[in-house]
């Protein structure tokens, strides 16, 4: 119950970047999911017109439950505002991301924002990157092994598989499978591990985004915490 009344917290924090005319991203996680709801209430309260963008199926599902305009991202090649979550936030600001296999598409709407904020609570903080969780990776089915092959000079390789339900490799909204690395040691460059892995014939993209984010809200039970570039 702690760590949800600190990601509404953060996820409070953020609504004071949303302004009438917007168009904002959506990214993934169960922060998200705070946000949306806080952001349908804002905009049924004040009467914006704003229209939002989703990172992946499910969000676009969620976004447009709660009544939201919910736009085409095809048709977009800007956006004036992204909120995302984290797996793992430090201190200079790179991620982790990737726990809801939305990677590709969260960064690539980061990377067509203005302004790109982030949303956790307190246990997504961490002293370097890859610390508490494997790298997530999203590769293309065609010649995995292979793929695989070549990531495993950085230690060892996963396929991620599907829980509950359904039976077998997790597939992207994408049509791509997710493989989940574990760094064989501690990088501390971080940025160059992420252009390195991005190198590999195969890989469609890595779920450290490293220089991306502007500001990051982390809420805890009692506060909210502000990490920007300036601290």
């Amino acid at each position: 119950m702690g760590t949800e009344i600190a990601k509404r917290r953060a996820a409070e924090a953020a609504l004071k970047h949303v302004v009438d005319g917007q168009i904002i991203g959506l990214g993934s996680g169960t922060t998200m999911k705070h946000f949306i709801d806080l952001l349908s209430k804002k905009i049924e309260r004040k009467k914006l017109n704003v229209e939002v963008a989703a990172s992946s199926f499910q969000v676009y599902l969620e976004a447009a439950r709660k009544g939201l305009k919910v736009l085409d991202v095809y048709s977009l090649s800007e956006v004036d505002l992204t909120i995302d979550g984290a797996d793992e936030i430090d201190s200079s600001l790179n991620l982790l991301k990737g726990g809801g296999a939305a990677l590709t598409r969260e960064k690539i709407l980061a990377e067509m924002s203005k302004k790109y904020v982030i949303i956790a609570d307190y246990t997504k903080l961490v002293t370097r990157i890859g610390e508490k969780h494997p790298i997530p990776i999203e590769i293309l089915p065609f010649g995995w092994k292979g793929t695989i092959k070549r990531l495993s000079r950085f230690g060892r390789v996963e396929v991620r598989n599907c829980k509950g339900g359904k039976v077998g490799p997790v597939i992207t909204d994408n049509g791509n499978l997710i493989v989940d690395l574990h760094l064989e040691r501690e990088y501390v460059e971080i940025e160059k591990i992420e252009r390195r892995i991005k190198n590999i014939v195969g890989v469609v993209e890595v779920g450290i985004f490293s220089g991306l984010a502007d500001i990051a809200y982390i809420g805890y039970e009692d506060h909210v915490e502000i990490l920007n570039h300036n601290r």
